[in-house]
């Protein structure tokens, strides 16, 4: 008999299926079906409260419509036309943004740079760190390139344009925002 504890990894083992796709194994990482129906991946062993952060979706292969329709005053000229691109193989993207707690396990084991204050985001608020509160605010203050080191940090890597978008909107047809067509984002909408 098989408990699966070590995330799948058994040759007894069943793979959990989410919404019809089978989850993959991610070495250290447990599967479970998240609300979406998309496989979701929480560490085998937390040991750490920043590893509470450290969570995966699989987004399997699929197609979706990227870019902004002709006509549509939403959206850049260099978005333009509305285009269908393939998604070929399935990949993961991190559930959460980087956050302060994360970055801060990060800078620790010298994979990170400490953030630098961006004057143009960071001047009113100020720069978010645990110090100040702030250990589960999304980090502020990163360069793509200090992105891209949390990302490795991780074992992972930064998504393409087309992953993110993928992953922000799902497959299917085109939509202005995540959530549809609308309410256009301002302070109260969820």
């Amino acid at each position: 008999t098989c408990s699966c504890a070590d995330g799948w990894q058994g040759p007894t083992c069943e793979v959990p299926a989410c919404g019809g796709t089978a989850c993959p194994a991610l070495p250290g990482y447990s599967p479970g079906c998240n609300t979406r129906a998309y496989c979701e991946y929480t560490r085998t062993a937390p040991t750490e409260p920043w590893h509470a952060d450290d969570v995966w979706i699989y987004l399997p292969p699929g197609t979706l419509e990227m870019g902004t329709p002709q006509g549509e005053s939403e959206g850049l000229p260099v978005e333009r036309p509305l285009h269908e691109v393939a998604i070929a193989r399935g990949f993961f993207i991190g559930k959460f943004e980087i956050t302060v707690r994360l970055h801060e396990a990060c800078e620790t084991a010298g994979a990170c740079a400490a953030p630098a204050v961006d004057v143009d985001h960071t001047a009113s608020w100020g720069l978010s760190r645990s110090a100040n509160g702030r250990a589960l605010h999304p980090q502020n203050g990163l360069a793509w390139n200090e992105a891209e080191a949390v990302c490795a940090f991780l074992g992972g890597r930064k998504p393409t344009s087309a992953e993110w978008e993928y992953a922000a909107k799902g497959p299917g047809t085109h939509r202005v925002f995540p959530w549809g067509d609308g309410p256009y984002p301002e302070c109260g909408v969820q």
